[in-house]
């Protein structure tokens, strides 16, 4: 890692990140409180037993990662309740992978941050590959409907992140529609 990325990384740890399993507790536990067994079966990664098993436990969540703790069992890791309780919360369904796996994965890409140098290298890319490179998560209405709803999974996810920051950390929230393309000189 470059020395002055480790710095700036080092005097912002605790101060604007990270946020850990338990930080989305509420948000998690109003989803199951609203769900259903068959709402939960249609989730990605939950079978009908796990369902099962999870409304069944509900009313004694506390953490997320209590929650899953206690919802683990010889057939279902402590990882993959937590991966499927991270389903429930960003409303990944086994139809919305499905339809994804069928389109081909993905259409687009989300670009983050860049160097000036490498405008012929991103301009490479999506000419060879065909894929939308977006420099601003926007609705995209040249996106095919299937990858429009990834989109705005992707975007859900990342507002919900940028929320518990903003609530764990005091900061203000950093909305995905509005902010900034970071370019790197």
């Amino acid at each position: 890692m470059p020395e002055n990325m480790h710095d700036e990384i080092t005097g912002t740890y605790r101060q604007s990140w990270p946020s850990s399993f338990d930080d989305y507790s509420l948000l998690l536990f109003s989803k199951l409180l609203d769900a259903t067994e068959e709402d939960l079966s249609c989730i990605y990664d939950i079978p009908p037993q796990l369902a099962s098993r999870i409304t069944h436990m509900r009313n004694s969540f506390r953490t997320c990662s209590d929650f899953a703790g206690s919802i683990k069992a010889k057939n279902y890791t402590y990882t993959r309740v937590s991966r499927a309780m991270t389903h429930l919360l960003l409303d990944i369904t086994d139809e919305s992978i499905v339809n994804f796996k069928n389109a081909g994965y993905t259409e687009y890409a989300t670009i983050l941050g860049f160097r000036e140098e490498a405008l012929p290298l991103l301009s490479a890319i999506k000419k060879k590959n065909g894929i939308k490179l977006l420099p601003k998560p926007l609705r995209d209405e040249s996106l095919s409907p299937v990858f429009r709803r990834m989109l705005a999974q992707d975007i859900q996810a990342s507002q919900l992140y940028q929320a518990v920051l903003s609530q764990k950390y005091s900061l203000p929230f950093r909305d995905e529609y509005t902010r900034q393309l970071i370019t790197i000189e």
